[in-house]
């Protein structure tokens, strides 16, 4: 799912209270200053797969609660889950 539309305001929040600049997001990532500024723009959509390499860094609940839509929210949280052990 490509189109994502996130809380630019909270991506700088949750970057300000794990003190990381967005240039050592990007590197702890695999991005990109540009990539970065934006997201916290609010003049660029992303993907799911970009914001699941936000989690070893936030956590899924506060990369989550980034997502603007509902629908959308809730199809990251349902990919972000691990399989059930048989």
């Amino acid at each position: 799912m490509k189109k994502i539309e996130i809380d630019a305001a909270r991506l700088k929040l949750l970057r300000a209270e794990h003190k990381i600049s967005a240039d050592g997001l990007a590197t702890l990532i695999g991005s990109n200053s540009v990539q970065m500024w934006r997201l916290e723009s609010g003049k660029h959509t992303t993907s799911i797969d970009f914001l699941k390499r936000l989690v070893p860094v936030f956590g899924v609940k506060d990369v989550a609660s980034l997502i603007t839509n509902d629908t959308q929210r809730a199809v990251f949280m349902a990919s972000t889950k691990s399989p059930k052990a048989a």
